[in-house]
């Protein structure tokens, strides 16, 4: 999976037109070239910072890093 939060819209290998934020998924034979519209949970209030972490739950991943929000 990858997860498009700011960019443009992206066309399916169908031609349908998936605007951002847009989470891309795994399909046999096109790679992550399917795309549809980004989950309510993973970008509900619009940081990066959040749905950063929201994505890294959604994808199972049992060592996140650490991070601290507004270090940049």
């Amino acid at each position: 999976m990858r997860l498009d939060l700011d960019g443009p819209p992206h066309r399916n290998p169908d031609g349908v037109e998936v605007p951002c934020p847009h989470l891309h998924v795994y399909r046999e034979g096109f790679g992550d070239k399917w795309a549809m519209p980004a989950p309510a949970e993973l970008v509900q209030d619009g940081t990066s910072f959040t749905a950063c972490v929201a994505f890294m739950t959604r994808c199972n991943v049992v060592d996140a890093p650490d991070f601290e929000p507004g270090l940049f």
